[in-house]
């Protein structure tokens, strides 16, 4: 008489770690060194201006 059929036992499936996360990176901000009045700089490399920009100064300012 065969022995009665046993259920194979049952395998936990394996436990998979969740994957780790790294902490957000936080960026300092980045500081914009304040922008200096065009008219703070007409007054002092006016004459530089005017001689080195033949048709407009290297700034872009006509």
């Amino acid at each position: 008489m065969a022995p009665p059929r046993m259920a194979p036992p049952r395998v936990a499936p394996p436990r998979v770690a969740p994957p780790r996360v790294a902490p957000p990176r936080v960026v300092p901000p980045r500081v914009v060194p304040p922008r200096r009045d065009h008219a703070v700089l007409r007054t002092r490399c006016d004459q530089n201006c005017m001689i080195t920009a033949k048709g407009g100064s290297r700034e872009g300012w006509p």
